[in-house]
């Protein structure tokens, strides 16, 4: 009788496969958790640092588990080869990030104007008390924030102060901000706008602060993009202030278009107009052309007049005999 060989399965690709599914486990519901408001950002970035640690292990123990596989010939391959996957799944979280983390500055407050960044007023009740603070001429970052972004810098439109705020609000609700404050211009005060965004997986939350002032003939927006916690905020605020400016752009385009489709469309309906009324003069002309005419027809035709001949010019002889009987009548009278 031949004996039968009996393969076992490594226990490290096992291993690798717990761990690898104990991390995704861990990060999803640690984002579960952030998302509905039942911990905070700083244990959500623990359980974030601990579920990517887990995944590295996993990673490691898989490459471990396949040379072994390789080496004796055991079984699990396939199992080795799921750990190294999911793992590397979640590591593209943070290898995404990487070039972010090397070559942008080390910042987390972000403002068009670094000389007179706009200040938080209704956010303050509600930002954590371990959040980051909120002033920017102590932090340093105006050097570093020049030399990274030196395209953040106000925006201004050639619109009134009210327009202009109106295109900001709007295009806030587009972004899908919650908005904390919003107060329109007055001749008191510039419009202010104060938000609270938000990344679309992590759900970490981001102060911005929005002012609408007036600038000579123009209107003139500042804005200001703060990251609740961590000293690194991966340009992701520079780029909420671009996107902002982006989609203010395109409402104002929008909003052009939609004027200059209505000014079309007015003129085309005054033309209109225009033309009916004359077409209705027309035909109105035309009516009581052929009502004069049907009733000239109706209208008996005038009596004819018996024509008079025209008396004969006396001759020469009748002359001459009216004469001589003239000339006698007057002397039978005189001898009388």
């Amino acid at each position: 009788m031949s004996a039968r060989i009996i393969k076992r399965e490594s226990k490290l690709a096992n291993w690798a496969r717990r761990i690898a599914l104990f991390s995704v486990q861990l990060l999803v519901i640690g984002v579960l958790l952030h998302r509905f408001a039942k911990i905070g950002s700083l244990e959500l970035t623990n359980l974030l640092a601990v579920s990517i640690a887990g995944a590295l292990v996993a990673l490691i123990i898989g490459l471990v588990a396949l040379g072994q596989i390789w080496s004796r010939g055991t079984l699990g391959v396939g199992t080795a080869l799921t750990a190294m996957c999911v793992s590397l799944l979640m590591l593209a979280i943070p290898l995404w990030h990487l070039p972010s983390l090397l070559f942008k500055p080390k910042i987390n407050d972000i403002v068009t104007d670094p000389r007179a960044p706009p200040v938080f007023i209704a956010l303050l009740g509600k930002r954590p008390a371990d959040a980051n603070p909120l002033d920017y001429s102590s932090k340093g970052f105006a050097e570093r924030q020049v030399r990274a972004y030196p395209n953040i810098r106000p925006m201004t439109l050639e619109r009134s102060r009210e327009e202009t705020f109106d295109l900001v609000l709007n295009a806030v609700k587009v972004m899908g901000w919650d908005i904390v404050a919003s107060q329109p211009p007055s001749d008191e005060s510039a419009g202010r706008i104060e938000a609270v965004a938000r990344t679309p997986i992590a759900s970490y939350a981001d102060d911005v602060a929005i002012l609408v002032s007036s600038a000579r003939n123009e209107s003139r927006i500042d804005v200001r993009s703060a990251s609740r916690y961590g000293e690194h905020d991966f340009g992701a605020n520079a780029a909420r202030i671009r996107r902002l400016f982006t989609n203010v752009k395109t409402g104002l385009e929008e909003g052009e278009k939609n004027a200059l489709e209505l000014a079309l469309a007015r003129r085309a309906r005054e033309a209109r107009r225009v033309r009916e009324e004359k077409e209705r003069e027309e035909r109105a002309k035309e009516a009581k052309r052929r009502l004069e005419l049907r009733e000239a027809r109706r209208r008996p035709p005038p009596p004819v007049q018996p024509s008079v001949p025209d008396e004969q010019e006396p001759t020469v002889q009748q002359r001459r005999r009216d004469s001589g009987r003239g000339w006698r009548r007057f002397w039978e009278r005189f001898g009388e």
